[in-house]
């Protein structure tokens, strides 16, 4: 039965008796087995955007963030995006970011180069530092922040917790970088 079988292109799993195609890597090169055919689309139909009502009741309050549906197309007006402190935060990240830029094209930095002053520069990217990393943090200390509770694994305990805790409603990770979370 199973020379049958590998000859018509499936196999049976040993853990049920329902037939599987055979992929192409797998199948023996004596037999007959022709691959299984290429899907024409792999697009998958996204949620739609949400409505300008219900986007209202999300910003006047009425609707809880948990009562967001997902999966959903996240756009610039979703409510997730809507928060007084996400925008502060963008606000000021622009602001950084013109600032690093000033600091980059200063003179007094082209100056420094060209003369080899280290002195200057070393002045030039503590300014940096304070503007990427914030007033008194150097890049070492963030490199060790990082390394701590940045770039940490997950236990079987804490995921457990978080299956136990918020299973019901679904996890989305968001930003892990290096690490696992």
């Amino acid at each position: 039965t199973s020379e049958r079988s590998e000859k018509q292109g499936i196999s049976l799993s040993y853990r049920s008796a329902a037939p599987q195609a055979i992929c192409a890597c797998e199948k023996n090169l004596n037999t007959d087995a022709t691959p299984l055919p290429l899907p024409t689309s792999t697009k998958r139909a996204s949620p739609p955007p949400l409505s300008r009502l219900t986007l209202l009741l999300y910003a006047s309050k009425l609707y809880p963030y948990s009562y967001l549906p997902t999966p959903r197309l996240i756009t610039p007006r979703d409510p997730l995006f809507a928060y007084p402190e996400l925008k502060r935060g963008l606000v000021r990240r622009r602001n950084d970011e013109e600032r690093v830029k000033q600091i980059l094209s200063s003179p007094e930095l082209m100056e420094a180069r060209k003369n080899q002053d280290q002195a200057q520069m070393q002045t030039i990217l503590k300014q940096m530092n304070s503007v990427v990393y914030g007033d008194g943090i150097t890049p070492q200390a963030r490199e060790d922040f990082l390394m701590q509770f940045g770039c940490t694994g997950f236990t079987d305990e804490t995921l457990q917790y978080i299956v136990q805790t918020f299973g019901h409603r679904g996890v989305l990770e968001v930003g892990a970088g290096n690490g696992q979370w």
